[in-house]
């Protein structure tokens, strides 16, 4: 499973949303997949001034070192571009070398894309609905 960024940021700063209740489902269930790319990405936009009224420096250095401790590194071999915003070729990139099922994002244009080879791209409120009917 990929998460995106967005729903890693979402996940840290709004405690009972839906995007945390995902994060927290995935890690209790599924192997939860990163790239240099997007542990990189995530870093640079945890720490944003913007969001220095919502989460300490420490919060973020914790979450940082906590996802990468509990997920697994993928290293990227593929290279294509598929995303009408190349910037987020790098979830595809990912899942497709990771071969992961799932890929949460708020992301339209990822969302757009659903499935993606065999991966299913859905939000979070999808993936919770779904992960209703499922046993992992």
């Amino acid at each position: 499973m990929v998460l995106d960024t967005n729903v890693l940021i979402s996940a840290h700063l709004l405690e009972n949303s839906l995007s945390k209740k995902a994060l927290d489902l995935a890690f209790r269930n599924c192997s939860v997949l990163y790239s240099e790319e997007t542990i990189k990405e995530f870093e640079f936009v945890i720490q944003r001034p913007k969001f220095d009224r919502y989460l300490t420096k420490e919060i973020r250095v914790e979450a940082l070192s906590l996802f990468s401790k509990l997920g697994i590194s993928i290293q990227i071999q593929s290279s294509f571009e598929v995303c009408r915003d190349p910037k987020d070729d790098k979830f595809l990139q990912l899942i497709f070398d990771g071969r992961a099922d799932y890929l949460i994002t708020g992301d339209l244009d990822l969302l757009k894309l659903n499935p993606f080879q065999e991966t299913q791209i859905l939000s979070p409120s999808e993936f919770l609905k779904q992960s209703e009917k499922l046993i992992f």
